[in-house]
């Protein structure tokens, strides 16, 4: 398996496995801490086609500097798509954080994980900009 988008946006949709992102992002300004920001977490995970499909997925989100994770940990159940019809197959997730407050400016994590040993993070920085 592999992650074949893992981004954070603007704005995200998947209807019926078509995935909808505007406004990829990697960081984010503001004049004041502690600050919030509405967002999404998309992701889109592709198989080969004799892979096993993992059970569930984990999204949590940390700060580089303390390690603190600045959610509980969403754990959630996929349905095992695995079978002659979906080999190859493509996952699509997008979780809405509306919004997402941090504390201080740094750099911080978003990490999926599954129960099969897979991980993928990226990077946000949340930067202080004089207003």
């Amino acid at each position: 398996m592999e992650a074949e988008i893992l981004s954070l946006a603007d704005y995200a949709k998947d209807e019926g496995g078509k995935l909808t992102i505007v406004g990829v992002f990697s960081s984010i300004n503001s004049h004041q801490f502690p600050c919030a920001h509405s967002f999404y977490l998309v992701g889109r995970f592709r198989f080969e086609p004799d892979e096993k499909w993992f059970d569930t997925i984990t999204v949590r989100a940390y700060s580089e500097k303390d390690k603190e994770n600045l959610f509980p940990e969403f754990v959630g159940s996929v349905n095992n798509l695995q079978g002659e019809k979906n080999k190859g197959a493509a996952l699509n997730f997008v979780l809405c954080f509306n919004p997402l407050k941090f504390e201080s400016e740094g750099l911080y994590y978003f990490e999926v994980s599954t129960n099969t040993g897979f991980v993928s993070r990226i990077p946000l920085k949340v930067n202080f900009v004089e207003g």
